[in-house]
């Protein structure tokens, strides 16, 4: 009747690798939550650069060739 697929795939999954990166680096910062956001949330997103993003679509299976 057709192939199951699993209801998640977080390890194939570039945008969970690109929070946990972010993630990161807020605990590094030692940053606070606040009502709004982080005053540290900025840089957090700037740390993640196009070779991450690119590295991360590859290890999921994505091809850009």
């Amino acid at each position: 009747m057709g192939q199951h697929l699993y209801g998640s795939f977080r390890d194939l999954n570039p945008i969970e690798m690109t929070w946990s990166k972010v993630k990161a680096f807020l605990r590094k910062a030692q940053a606070r939550p606040s009502p709004i956001c982080s005053p540290q949330s900025p840089s957090a997103l700037a740390s993640i650069a196009p070779d991450d993003a690119l590295s991360w679509f590859t290890s999921c299976g994505y091809s850009f060739i």
